[in-house]
């Protein structure tokens, strides 16, 4: 699951959730993925628009204060996902010939952290971690598994389908979903596929889904071989993320035609959404979504409304 970092004002009269400081970064990070059990934001340092060659690691764990935490050296994070027991994150570094990335995967595990190995993959976007060493790894028109802890990745076929949207990954026990030009369903690790709805989606967190290239975006939940459909998002939004837990359902959406970008909570399962506009946050902009609400203000201090702090 993702997470969301932002500030907000508040809409319709809907209590303002209280927040808390979670610590300061540095000025010349930039954040570009979160893992939100293990409080770590991951990104790279140098700046936002520093030359990508010139890229170097950056990683902090969130408490009363920031932490520096993981290898160092040239690169940026792309993705990351945790078990019960590891963290796992993705590193890319440029190619020398300047042909594209290169990826491997660094794991955290009981507060130490060890290289796995490189990924054979020549695009990647999202990781997601199962139980007893299984993970996957998706970018543009492809999709790798791993059943050894990240140290040899197999490419599977049948699924993602190449369209227009990037793909994205939802790992929900052993349901594992592809969302992009269409959604996809593997019960088996991967084995075998079929669509599970043929239109594209814009995201997904393994059990919610958002659909929609124009006009309302929907909000549908998968339940068996179905996805039910909840309620839809007022026209001129475009979504990014969706996720779901026991609080509720929050997308992050883009108003079309602006740089505006807006928080819709829903309380009553996806039927109705409560529209929330995110200001005072960095730029470039860093947003991510989940059972709290965090993000990185202009300041570079991270704000969130959790009660608890990240566990250490």
């Amino acid at each position: 699951m993702s997470l969301l970092l932002t500030l907000w004002a508040c809409l319709g009269g809907a209590p303002r959730e209280p927040t808390t400081s979670l610590g300061a970064l540095p000025q010349d990070f930039t954040p570009t993925v979160v893992d939100p059990d293990a409080g770590v934001i991951f990104g790279f340092g140098g700046g936002p628009f520093v030359d990508v060659p010139a890229r170097t690691l950056a990683a902090w764990r969130l408490g009363a204060k920031a932490n520096a935490t993981g290898p160092q050296g040239p690169g940026w994070y792309v993705a990351a996902d945790g078990s019960a027991s590891e963290l796992w994150a993705v590193i890319a570094t440029a190619k020398a010939d300047k042909s594209g990335s290169e990826y491997r995967l660094v794991v955290e595990r009981a507060g130490r952290w060890e290289e796995r190995g490189p990924i054979p993959a020549t695009s990647l976007t999202a990781l997601a971690v199962g139980e007893q060493g299984e993970g996957y790894a998706v970018g543009v028109g492809q999709l790798w598994r791993t059943a050894d802890g990240g140290r040899s990745w197999s490419q599977l076929r049948g699924a993602p389908a190449p369209g227009q949207v990037s793909e994205q990954l939802g790992l929900l026990g052993e349901r594992l979903i592809v969302s992009g030009a269409r959604l996809m369903r593997s019960d088996d690790h991967g084995v075998t596929w079929r669509v599970q709805h043929d239109e594209p989606v814009l995201a997904t967190d393994g059990e919610w889904v958002i659909t929609g290239q124009t006009g309302a975006a929907r909000v549908g939940q998968l339940s068996g071989d179905a996805v039910l459909w909840r309620g839809s998002l007022p026209q001129g939004h475009r979504p990014a993320a969706i996720a779901g837990s026991p609080e509720g359902v929050r997308v992050l959406a883009n108003k079309e035609g602006t740089s505006r970008l807006v928080v819709f909570t829903s309380r009553d399962g996806g039927m109705t959404f409560t529209e929330r506009r995110l200001s005072g946050v960095s730029d470039p902009a860093w947003v991510g979504l989940g059972d709290a609400l965090w993000w990185v203000d202009v300041e570079r201090r991270v704000q969130g409304t959790q009660t608890q702090e990240p566990p250490p």
